[in-house]
């Protein structure tokens, strides 16, 4: 059985069974797994999403969704782990709405950092449906230093702990020492609750690539000092060993040649504005003595030295990069050395290796090979050598590389690598700045990592790669959904065979490039300005494992998912009100300002009532109490008459000739709307609004001193000359601000 149903304007088939989650008749929004499912068939839909500044992204969200909620709702998301969120626990106090904390039906928890040379930036936040946590944490690394970063926080949902971290960039070696301590405190963390017998998931941007699949081809690293003492390749890879002579002719000549580089300034100019700026290039001098440009204008002479160099990077613990030099260890060309500890420290020497020498990408080796000339043009690599240098020959390198590696050592496992291992350019991250998204130039370092007792028993791929491919009746964005939509416009029908004559192929580049653009329905920005424009489109398909590939206004990540299956003790879970956890709902910390008006006890309220009988009076147009005899809290007949009941006739008083209307008003009393009345009544508002907030009711020796001392100050005011048409003085202005306080919150009750 089949349920087809509208998802924003777009059709979507699901099978019947993964609708059976107890959702309203006719209902267009699938909802979470968590809330309805029971039995063996209880699921988890868990997605985790770099925004690089989630309001930004809520924004998009409610602009295209109408609310975060109905948003998670399309994509049956029950816990939601965010990185770079980029606020302060002063705006999460004053704006929760702006950052979606305060929605019904969704828990929230908050990481942002507390450093003062970072507030702002950083900050990491989980939501999850109301009744699947039990607890949070943010200062799970037992770090001060780390903990105020804002990178990592920690929710307990009962069968598992989620840990959501943003990993530290090593900034091309300045802070590689400080993200390096970072993942082994999280190491340790992970360890501690493995030891309690915990199910730990680790998802988030770990700002790492340990394998060259997660990177795009060009970036890809080449050691060609290793490659060329390494064993031939067999006889029968005749690309490989092509590869392999080329290189053992060539590399003995460009290596001095990029050991010689030098950088020149260059003036680049906008054509379409005419703006000029001030760029960097690195040059290198051919054979013939000629100089050719390598690489596109650098910002800094720094990052263009750093381009195709051929001496290794190293960092040393004061953060400063070096070229040159030993490495930690004997670690040279990205091996395990065997001091990745979880528990101990990188490296046991001062220094730090970022990437071995001799080691460039495959990109910046082609380009060298092409312009220095040490070759024949006949003789460069092209085609299917590349791929083989990019597929064969590539490394990942570096201590960041090193522990990875080891943490999967551990017993844990990369989700997206074990379920989709043939998949090819399936990246997380993309420079927008550079449009690399276009043309699917990127790099994977988005993950969730699992134990794997957990992977072999709840995780489940849940469906293809791509939003759902022709063989389930989809219209969305796949290549082989777009070959559908060509097939039929073209009045054929699809036969599973794509542009190019082949069966379309979910693991493909073509496929994925094709998702990262939504199938060219996703625009670049243009160069002279103008933005991303607005991509409001999204594709929808069930819950699965793999990547959730998001319009790039959102943010220059796309998210990724986790499925899981059969999971006990899911929900309700009751959620602790411990310190720890309340420490990551600041939103929910500081009262609203009307509450310090309710009474908090019984004997505040009691006088809370009083106290309101008496403000009926001045508030609804009633007499003021006697001055005489009586206080705020104790009105008289007169004070609360009706004001139906006939008036008493006016006088005049025969001091200040103002009217008085009734025989306890006594001569310079204010008359009813004068400003003096007026007066009269923001006093007698102000001291209630005291009397709520207290805890206690005021004592009736403080009442009776308040009442004597009242019309003192009516007669000190009335006899005072009162001028027209004279800017109000510092008095009036005080008791207009008061006035409007207490319009603003209305009478307590």
């Amino acid at each position: 059985l089949r349920i087809n149903f509208s998802l924003s304007s777009r059709a979507i088939a699901l099978p019947l069974r993964q609708l059976t989650r107890g959702s309203s008749a006719g209902s267009s929004q699938p909802v979470c797994f968590a809330a309805t499912m029971g039995g063996d068939d209880r699921k988890l839909h868990l997605v985790s999403w770099n925004v690089t500044s989630w309001a930004r992204s809520l924004k998009l969200i409610k602009q295209h969704h109408g609310s975060l909620i109905q948003w998670m709702d399309s994509h049956a998301i029950d816990i939601l782990a965010l990185q770079e969120v980029k606020t302060t626990d002063a705006k999460l106090v004053s704006e929760p709405g702006l950052l979606g904390a305060d929605n019904d039906g969704l828990d929230s928890f908050w990481c942002p950092c507390q450093t003062k040379q970072s507030r702002g930036f950083n900050g990491v936040a989980t939501f999850a449906r109301r009744g699947l946590t039990r607890s949070a944490n943010r200062r799970a690394l037992n770090d001060p230093d780390l903990d105020a970063e804002g990178r990592c926080i920690v929710t307990d949902h009962g069968a598992f702990v989620l840990v959501n971290v943003y990993v530290p960039n090593s900034r091309g070696g300045s802070q590689l020492f400080f993200k390096m301590r970072f993942l082994h405190a999280l190491r340790r963390l992970i360890d501690s609750h493995r030891d309690n017998s915990r199910e730990v998931i680790l998802c988030g941007d770990l700002n790492l690539k340990y394998r060259p699949a997660d990177l795009h081809w060009s970036f890809r690293s080449v050691e060609v000092a290793r490659l060329l003492a390494s064993p031939l390749p067999p006889a029968s890879d005749t690309v490989g060993l092509g590869v392999v002579q080329k290189l053992e002719k060539a590399w003995p000549m460009l290596r001095p040649l990029l050991a010689a580089r030098f950088v020149e300034q260059k003036i680049t100019r906008n054509s379409k504005t005419g703006q000029q700026y001030q760029k960097y290039k690195l040059c290198i001098r051919t054979p013939d003595g000629d100089k050719v440009e390598l690489g596109q204008p650098f910002e800094t002479s720094e990052r263009a030295m750093h381009y195709c160099s051929v001496e290794g990077h190293f960092v040393t613990n004061e953060g400063e990069g070096s070229q040159g030099g030993t490495g930690c260890g004997d670690g040279a060309g990205g091996e395990r050395t065997g001091h990745g500890e979880s528990t101990g420290n990188v490296c046991e020497k001062d220094v730090l290796q970022l990437y071995p020498p001799d080691t460039l990408s495959v990109g910046e080796l082609v380009e060298c090979l092409k312009k220095s000339r040490v070759l024949a043009p006949a003789s460069v690599l092209r085609g299917e050598e590349v791929d083989w240098l990019a597929n064969h020959a590539a490394r990942s390198t570096g201590v960041s590389h090193d522990w990875m590696i080891d943490l999967l050592a551990s017993d844990m496992v990369d989700t997206f690598a074990a379920l989709r291992p043939d998949a090819t350019d399936r990246f997380t991250c993309w420079d927008q700045y550079k449009n690399k998204r276009y043309v699917n130039e990127g790099t994977r370092i988005d993950y969730f990592v699992v134990p794997r007792r957990m992977f072999d028993r709840h995780v489940s791929e849940g469906g293809p790669l791509d939003p759902l491919d022709d063989s389930e009746g989809s219209d969305n964005c796949s290549a082989a959904a777009a070959a559908v939509e060509d097939a039929a416009e073209a009045g054929a029908t699809y036969t599973g065979i794509d542009s190019r004559g082949l069966p379309y192929d979910p693991n493909s580049a073509v496929a994925a490039a094709r998702a990262a653009t939504g199938c060219g329905r996703w625009r670049q920005a243009p160069f002279e300005g103008g933005g991303l424009g607005d991509a409001k489109r999204e594709d929808y398909r069930p819950p699965h494992t793999g990547m959730l590939y998001l319009p790039p206004p959102y943010s220059d990540h796309i998210a990724i998912t986790l499925l899981l299956e059969r999971v006990a003790n899911v929900a309700p879970l009751t959620l602790e009100q411990t310190a720890a956890t309340k420490e990551t709902q600041p939103h929910k910390k500081q009262s609203k300002l009307s509450s310090y008006f309710r009474p908090k006890t019984a004997a505040s309220r009691e006088a809370a009532t009083k106290s309101s009988k008496s403000l009926a009076g001045p508030i609804e147009g009633k007499q003021l109490a006697p001055a005489s005899g009586g206080g705020p809290g104790t009105p008289t007949a007169s004070a609360v008459a009706p004001t139906s009941a006939a008036k008493p006739r006016a006088r005049l008083c025969s001091e200040t000739g103002a009217a008085t209307t009734g025989p306890s008003q006594r001569c310079g009393d204010a008359a009813p709307g004068s400003a003096q009345l007026k007066r009269a009544r923001s006093e007698t508002l102000i001291a209630s609004s005291k009397t709520l907030g207290s805890q206690t009711a005021p004592s009736s020796h403080n009442q009776q001193a308040a009442a004597a001392a009242a019309p003192r100050r009516q007669q000190r005011r009335s006899s005072a000359p009162q001028p027209t048409n004279r800017a109000p003085n510092k008095l009036q202005k005080r008791e207009k601000s008061q006035q409007s306080l207490l319009s603003f919150f209305g009478t307590p009750s």
